[in-house]
């Protein structure tokens, strides 16, 4: 094969220009470059070398996604391949941040969105424990939706990882642990309360079976909204010691909004002589702001007063619904 040997290009086609050519062959990776007057040369394009395997670059890389300028980090991959997007010190997986790195809070994989001030909202990437959503404010007030491995249950809390507000687990139960909800009951008889149309109460139901919230107070027999809301409540009573005589009876359950009487006969429905008891009931959904109360009463008529309030089947009940 032949050799062709030139130090001269000449272009004929629109004139008589002269591209000289250079006296070597450059490097590997290196381009031909023109001077703009003929003269061609082998150089690396703006500071940019070339190799088989490798780019590197001299001075500043700029794009609409990156860019190593001192005043405009856009993007960051650190060294444990976690992504910042306005963040120089990513904490997750991919960390979002639109001008506030003061988040100290770490978790395992994700992705962490911040906003100014300190907000965030992060998905967690953990594969053994939990997965879900958490936000949070500056103050790191935090609410969570997980799903929780351990257990397989949807776990919805409203403090830092820990507090446990509803819970629905894999056959589709669902509970609220801190609903306010009480029981109580009374296990002290209270003797000639009425009977002579005396209007006895609060009825103290003296015993707790739960209190969730500690809403009921066992000293006044009240139970006190913590929060606005409708709520469910049921009271039972029985008297005992009651005669024909009496005939006309009220069983009052009273909130701040509303009082429910509920009338009877209690003459008429003694019960047998094992126990010898009347037992009457109310119950009603009730608008309850915070801090209203519920109580209840019991007035019969007809005689003397000597009608007991009796321990068993004595009892109030309540639970937030709506």
């Amino acid at each position: 094969m032949g050799t062709l040997s030139v130090d001269k290009i000449l272009k004929t086609s629109q004139g008589a220009a002269e591209f000289t050519l250079p006296a070597t062959d450059g490097t590997a990776g290196q381009v031909w470059q023109t001077d703009g007057s003929g003269q061609l040369s082998l150089n690396n394009i703006s500071g940019i070398s070339v190799s088989a395997t490798t780019l590197t670059a001299s001075g500043a890389f700029t794009s609409l996604g990156i860019d190593d300028n001192a005043d405009a980090i856009a993007i960051t991959i650190d060294s444990s391949e976690n992504v910042g997007i306005g963040d120089t010190a990513p904490q997750s997986k991919v960390h979002i941040n639109d001008g506030d790195t003061g988040i100290t809070t770490t978790d395992a994989g994700g992705l962490l969105v911040e906003r100014t001030g300190g907000t965030w909202i992060q998905l967690l990437g953990s594969t053994t424990d939990s997965q879900g959503v958490i936000f949070s404010d500056s103050t790191y007030n935090v609410a969570a939706v997980r799903y929780e491995h351990n257990g397989d249950y949807l776990h919805y809390s409203t403090a830092q990882n820990t507090s446990l507000k509803m819970k629905i687990d894999s056959t589709g139960a669902m509970t609220k642990p801190l609903q306010p909800c009480f029981f109580a009951y009374n296990n002290t008889n209270v003797p000639n309360a009425t009977g002579d149309n005396t209007l006895y109460g609060p009825i103290i139901y003296t015993t707790e079976m739960y209190d969730q919230g500690a809403d009921y107070n066992t000293a006044n027999g009240t139970f006190t909204a913590p929060v606005n809301g409708r709520y469910f409540l049921q009271a039972a009573l029985s008297t005992g010691t009651q005669t024909s005589s009496h005939t006309d009876g009220t069983f009052d359950l009273i909130t701040s909004n509303k009082t429910v009487a509920t009338y009877y006969d209690p003459g008429a429905m003694e019960g047998s002589a094992f126990t010898g008891q009347c037992t009457i009931s109310s119950s009603g959904v009730f608008d309850m702001d915070a801090g209203d109360t519920a109580t209840t009463k019991i007035r019969i008529a007809g005689s003397t007063k000597n009608i007991d309030i009796s321990t068993n089947n004595t009892w109030f009940s309540g639970v937030l619904v709506a």
